[in-house]
């Protein structure tokens, strides 16, 4: 609703903390940081999520089942009674048992993640941040593999971990959010997304002029690189093509050097 929106702007839920501590494998804190002072565009809202939230509730039905813990949904973003901006968004809560739930509709692309019955770091600590708001001693992480293998993860409490999570989340909002400077970008592919997200284009008709030896270079080296690629992309497809026209009908070649 957007009652929860508006909640959820002014805080860190407990999906986006493994973000601010780089566990996340979707998101890093500069996505965060983006999402919170306004400046990402687009939503996450899709048929796959709508998808996702159908078989979440599927997941926990069966979880009830199998162990007979009862849970109830509260559809609610609930605020850490000390730390104002640590968030959570339980999925479920037990009606008769101290403990909550998350469920994880996890397919054939991340599946790895979970490979050898192991929980992801950055699903436990979603489990922590729930715990630490909701004061809750257990968390059940109900995950559907595939569609069909149903797991439970039980998380214990874990104070000190738990605290160290709150005190992430308030230095990042007064460090990053509240004085309106981003965080550390270090790979490329996270700089790319701030920038464009930052600086999405204008209607500006002119171009600063500026004879920086040092940028001059950087240009140069730049327009270098970008000629060595499309030389690079031109005889990779040489090669396929010739390699492929030797292979002909069959299903490949093979030789000292590999297959």
């Amino acid at each position: 609703t957007p009652e929860q929106r508006e909640i959820r702007a002014t805080g860190i839920g407990a999906s986006e903390v493994a973000a601010l501590v780089g566990m996340s494998p979707y998101r890093a804190a500069i996505d965060i940081w983006l999402d919170k002072t306004g400046r990402a565009t687009g939503s996450n809202d899709n048929a796959e999520t709508g998808i996702g939230h159908h078989l979440e509730a599927f997941a926990l039905s069966l979880y009830t089942k199998r162990t007979g813990h009862k849970l109830f949904r509260p559809k609610l973003t609930l605020r850490h009674a000390e730390h104002p901006h640590v968030l959570a968004s339980p999925d479920a809560l037990g009606r008769h048992d101290d403990l909550g739930a998350e469920a994880k509709i996890v397919g054939s692309r991340m599946a790895h993640h979970w490979a050898n019955d192991t929980l992801p770091d950055y699903v436990r600590v979603q489990a922590l941040q729930n715990m630490a708001v909701t004061g809750r001693a257990r968390w059940d992480v109900v995950a559907l593999i595939g569609g069909t293998d149903l797991r439970v993860h039980v998380v214990e409490r874990d104070e000190a971990t738990q605290g160290m999570l709150c005190e992430a989340v308030e230095s990042f909002w007064a460090d990053h959010v509240q004085a309106d400077v981003p965080p550390p970008v270090e790979a490329p592919e996270e700089r790319r997304r701030y920038l464009l997200t930052r600086y999405p284009g204008s209607e500006a008709q002119r171009c600063r002029v500026m004879n920086d030896p040092i940028i001059a270079a950087a240009a140069e080296r730049l327009r270098a690189i970008k000629q060595e690629v499309a030389e690079l992309d031109e005889e990779e497809l040489e090669l396929q093509d010739a390699l492929a026209e030797i292979i002909g009908d069959d299903r490949g070649i093979e030789g000292t050097w590999g297959k």
